[in-house]
């Protein structure tokens, strides 16, 4: 029973496991292949796209309960309880659209103007109809909004997004790991054709299928009568755009192209009906992503000072996360780490600012985060990492890229298999104190949560699920995610066949 059950837990971890790689995230394919009734400029794709970054990256921050390992347990119904307005630092949405040289700003009331114009349009997503032939959930038919709203407040772009948008920008059912800088495409028909290839060759496919002259037009805003004629739509479109593709190395595929002409044959030359893209992957290209890293610390100062954080010592909890001689990418984890740590203790009776009462809390919060949370926690984390980051290392011969996105997932796994063994221990009787201890702890710290998360489900199903309020329980009230715990789990996540998830992530 306990093999069965460990071995139901690195399913599961092989199941979360995607083939990612740094600077990217999984991105909806339906949104990469967006088209519009008018034309769809580069700017507007850049924003479209500064927008779908901005929300995964503030969704997962503030919203602690949903997990961005194991997102796809998500409902439509679940996000409709959050929070739909979303903000950024207006010079990091410009250095996101690719204008990172302040004395060559397009201004800030043009790309509001952008933004504004992007409300106002109905769009259309899933041009090429790759969703809607693979998937079972999603449904993308006809034209949608994007945004509800737009404005700039206080040098911030404030966004209000459908929540069906949200779902399927956080919880995508069909998607590819996407570049999060968009820097390296220099024209309106790059992105659309580029990301789709990324979608095939993510699956491990050398060719496209076949796409429709007319799909393809779409996605590359040439609807216009000048490329009825094939020709001018290949020497204008097609060709100057694969030629800027390959000779561009920030993006890492190589592509070309083949024509077909489908329907009645007739004698002579037939009319193109479809083309599709053969993929291969540069040797020597390079990834570059820079103005990602301006949005997350934007959302992560945003966020630190929703914890209660002065504006005075933001920049100082920022370092204060630093980690010497590693990386700024470390860095970020942590910080991410920690702040999904304080939202979740402002989900908790004593930490939460408004009192049941309806007074604000006049707890300092702020204070007590940077020191329980920011400084206290920053050795432990560090060790953990490290321990997960060396095993996967030494034990499966991952290299630094494949590891990344590896890491997390491990973890993930490793706290649901201690959970799980920590609730099998027990005895009976035990068990049943547990069960009690965690219903009191519902009642009194987590009352929202009570009546979501329930208690009808035996413990170790609970643990196996990674349920959010019963492993909260474990961390907060037993303190069971040690460090000796993960140093005991990581050796049994072998013996379950670990080695599963390299055939996955290579």
């Amino acid at each position: 029973m306990e093999y069965a059950a460990l071995n139901q837990v690195i399913k599961m971890i092989v199941m979360d496991t995607a083939n990612t790689t740094p600077n990217t995230f999984p991105k909806n394919v339906a949104l990469s292949t967006a088209f519009s009734g008018q034309e769809l400029t580069l700017r507007k794709q850049k924003a479209l796209h500064a927008i779908v970054v901005t929300v995964r990256e503030k969704f997962f921050l503030r919203n602690p309960h949903f997990d961005s390992m194991n997102i796809h347990t998500c409902t439509e119904q679940q996000i409709a309880s959050t929070n739909n307005v979303f903000e950024v630092d207006e010079e990091e949405v410009m250095g996101a659209m690719g204008y990172t040289d302040k004395s060559k700003y397009f201004s800030y009331t043009q790309v509001l103007s952008l933004f504004e114009d992007l409300a106002d349009e109905t769009l259309g997503f899933d041009g090429l109809g790759i969703v809607r032939s693979t998937s079972e959930r999603e449904s993308w038919t006809g034209f949608t909004k994007l945004l509800a709203s737009v404005e700039r407040v206080n040098g911030k772009f404030v966004f209000e997004i459908p929540k069906k948008i949200i779902h399927r920008i956080v919880n995508p059912e069909i998607s590819f790991n996407g570049p999060v800088s968009f820097e390296a495409y220099s024209s309106k028909h790059t992105p659309g054709i580029y990301e789709t290839c990324l979608f095939y060759h993510q699956r491990g496919l050398k060719w496209t299928d076949w796409i429709s002259l007319l799909d393809l037009r779409k996605i590359t805003g040439s609807t216009s009568s000048t490329y009825e004629d094939f020709n001018k739509f290949k020497n204008r479109v097609l060709e100057k755009t694969i030629k800027i593709i390959n000779e561009t190395p920030e993006l890492n595929l190589f592509l070309t192209f083949e024509t077909d002409s489908r329907g009645k044959k007739k004698v002579g030359r037939n009319k193109i009906t479809h083309i599709r893209f053969g993929i291969s992957e540069k040797i020597d290209s390079l990834t570059k992503p820079k103005a990602i890293t301006g949005i997350t610390f934007s959302v992560i100062k945003d966020e630190l000072s929703a914890m209660g954080i002065p504006s005075n010592q933001i920049e100082g909890v920022i370092d204060d996360c630093a980690f010497q001689g590693q990386s700024t990418a470390l860095q970020l984890e942590y910080l991410k780490w920690c702040i999904r740590r304080g939202n979740e203790l402002r989900l908790m009776s004593p930490f939460r600012p408004v009192l049941e009462d309806g007074q604000p809390n006049s707890f300092n919060f702020g204070g007590y985060f940077r020191k329980h949370v920011i400084r206290n926690k920053k050795e432990s984390w560090q060790l953990i990492n490290d321990l997960v980051t060396t095993y996967l290392i030494q034990t499966e011969q991952y290299n630094q890229s494949q590891i990344s996105d590896l890491i997390g997932k491990t973890k993930l796994a490793c706290k649901r298999l201690i959970a799980y063994q920590y609730i099998e221990a027990q005895s009976e009787l035990s068990r049943s104190r547990c069960k009690e201890k965690f219903e009191s702890f519902l009642t009194g710290q987590l009352p929202e949560q009570e009546h979501i998360d329930g208690t009808e489900r035996p413990l170790a199903q609970l643990a196996l699920d990674g349920e959010f309020s019963f492993m909260l329980f474990l961390d907060y009230e037993v303190n069971l995610f040690s460090i000796d715990a993960f140093k005991e789990a990581l050796p049994l996540l072998k013996k379950c066949h670990l080695d599963t998830l390299k055939g996955k992530a290579a």
